[in-house]
């Protein structure tokens, strides 16, 4: 669990992100909100969902991955941290805040 918080912890404001500094507040939260959708319910690693994440959004290589984490610091999604967070492997969201 220690070792998925310290993954995680630096991406609690995703205001410190090139990316993410010149992006408005509602278009952070639309981006979150269609990631998670494609989290939802698939079978898919999270690193080819983030992957086409960035490729359909027009986002930098990477992006996705930081929302990811962003979202999951912010507690937004909500998953097993005692199960080793692997971005080559699927996921399952237990819960969201949305």
């Amino acid at each position: 669990m220690a070792r998925n918080i310290s993954y995680i912890h630096d991406y609690y404001d995703i205001r410190d992100y090139d990316v993410f500094r010149e992006i408005n507040v509602q278009y952070i939260e639309d981006l979150s909100i269609s990631l998670m959708q494609r989290l939802l319910g698939t079978n898919e690693s999270i690193r080819k969902i983030t992957n086409e994440f960035d490729r359909d959004t027009h986002l930098p290589f990477g992006s996705a991955v930081t929302l990811f984490y962003h979202l999951l610091s912010r507690k937004i999604i909500i998953i097993d941290m005692i199960e080793p967070l692997n971005l080559e492997k699927p996921i399952t969201i237990n819960g969201n805040k949305f």
